[in-house]
């Protein structure tokens, strides 16, 4: 094989994926509004939660950047 093929394989490789990437990126986006919503609701009926998972996250993440 080639370099001249190889190089042809890699461009019809990238040109394949980035016909694929657009159904991706709108797939993702549905996927993340729909989390969002279930989010939402969950934030709304348990707010105490929330907070204490998101004190003790950031708890975390400070003991996590005081040792690096």
């Amino acid at each position: 094989m080639t370099l001249k093929s190889q190089v042809a394989n890699i461009v019809d490789q990238i040109e394949r994926r980035a016909d694929e990437l657009p159904e991706q990126v709108t797939d993702a986006k549905k996927a993340l509004a729909g989390w969002g919503g279930e989010i939402q609701r969950f934030t709304r009926k348990n707010p105490g939660a929330v907070l204490v998972g998101a004190f003790a996250l950031g708890f975390i993440l400070a003991k996590v950047a005081r040792h690096a």
